[in-house]
């Protein structure tokens, strides 16, 4: 009756995690958006104009490091985010320092919560977004070019916001069959990366030299590796390109290469992880099978209430 009462106890714990699975999911995603949102001039309202700001310019220090023809940061130095993102920031933010003090609060070993890598991060943002966004309500951030640094790094750290949905990991089997493929493929990932960067090198020179005569292509070995890394993985942005014959045989044989040393490794991969994926449902089968279902562990639970009445 006790192993019984246990399996309903935890069925329904099941169902809270998984409530709680999803909200956290929903306000990462709300605080990515948000973070997104701020930097867009629809989501922000103007505090002052540009010759406001040329003129604290002339006769104080502020706005000294600012560039008025860099329009972002002129939309930073004369507009704010409007208050109601700022509020759902601030609320984010609450829901994200409470999830942390409960993780430490409930953690057994204190001493091992901190060494996880997630742990960590998740700190290391409250701190930081913490800190940015006092900045901007005390707006202290625009006191000089120091507090203006601090701003901007803090601010930056907030990119790391998605690698919160990374604690959801072992409540979705998808994302761990993801995760230990790849950690199983670590051969294939280190052969992929040598073999672009032996090639990308190899075309860089190469194209360099096939492009040697003509002036406004190529400047030196480096810009012809970032051309080749672009090739061989077919985005081809375009800001450099071949103009001679020689350099666009160069150019083909370097985009086609990059399609074969992509293929093999990734085929790899996925092979790796349709592997798992299989072993992994094989494995939920036979714990199905094991357990009892949740309806005939609540019929059982009533059973056992019954008999014990009786008796």
């Amino acid at each position: 009756m006790a192993t019984i009462r246990l399996h309903s106890v935890l069925i329904n714990c099941d169902h809270i995690f998984q409530v709680y699975s999803i909200l956290f999911m929903l306000v990462t995603v709300l605080s990515v958006a948000l973070f997104c949102m701020e930097t867009h001039p629809l989501f922000r309202e103007q505090i002052q104009t540009e010759e406001e700001i040329l003129g604290l310019m002339n006769f104080t220090d502020l706005f000294d490091d600012v560039n008025l023809d860099n329009p972002k940061e002129l939309v930073f130095v004369t507009t704010t985010v409007k208050p109601v993102l700022y509020y759902l920031q601030v609320t984010c933010l609450g829901f994200f320092t409470t999830d942390l003090i409960l993780h430490f609060g409930t953690c057994p070993v204190k001493k091992m919560f901190f060494r996880s890598p997630l742990n960590c991060l998740d700190a290391f943002l409250i701190l930081s977004m913490w800190t940015s966004t006092i900045m901007e309500f005390v707006e202290i951030w625009t006191a000089g070019k120091m507090a203006g640094t601090i701003y901007i790094t803090f601010k930056l750290c907030s990119v790391f916001r998605p690698f919160r949905l990374l604690r959801l990991i072992r409540q979705h089997n998808g994302l761990n069959m993801l995760f230990l493929a790849i950690g199983n493929s670590k051969w294939e990932i280190g052969l992929l990366m040598m073999a672009f960067m032996f090639f990308s090198t190899f075309f860089a020179g190469f194209v360099y030299y096939a492009e040697y005569k003509e002036p406004t292509t190529f400047p030196s070995v480096f810009t012809g590796i970032w051309w080749s890394v672009i090739t061989m993985t077919t985005v081809g942005y375009g800001d450099e390109y071949p103009k001679t014959l020689l350099g666009r045989i160069v150019g083909t044989l370097c985009a086609l290469s990059g399609v074969l040393i992509i293929a093999m490794p990734i085929a790899i991969i996925a092979s790796t992880f349709s592997d798992f994926n299989d072993k992994n449902k094989v494995r939920l089968k036979r714990i199905s099978l094991r357990l009892p279902k949740k309806d005939e562990i609540k019929k059982m639970s009533v059973y056992s209430t019954n008999f014990t009445k009786i008796y």
